[in-house]
């Protein structure tokens, strides 16, 4: 497998959404799942992180249109 890195940030709501139920699952090399969330009334850019089937919360604001945007066009292999 490459090397692959194009972001680094903190997710946003991670104490909201199901993080803590998640966290002990949770380790260095384990896939996420990122989604467009074009439909979120907050934020049109808005992109959400999932781990199997929790949700642990979002790509910060400021961080996410570039993100979503290859979302947009089918690239959901981003590191």
């Amino acid at each position: 497998m490459q090397d692959r890195h194009f972001s680094h940030f903190n997710i946003a709501g991670f104490t909201y959404y199901q993080g803590a139920e998640a966290f002990k699952r949770l380790a260095i090399g384990k896939t996420l799942t990122l989604k467009a969330e074009p439909d979120n009334k907050f934020d049109p850019y808005a992109v959400e992180i999932w781990f199997r089937k929790y949700k642990l919360g979002y790509v910060p604001r400021g961080r996410n249109e570039e993100i979503h945007k290859f979302l947009a066009l089918g690239h959901d292999d981003l590191w």
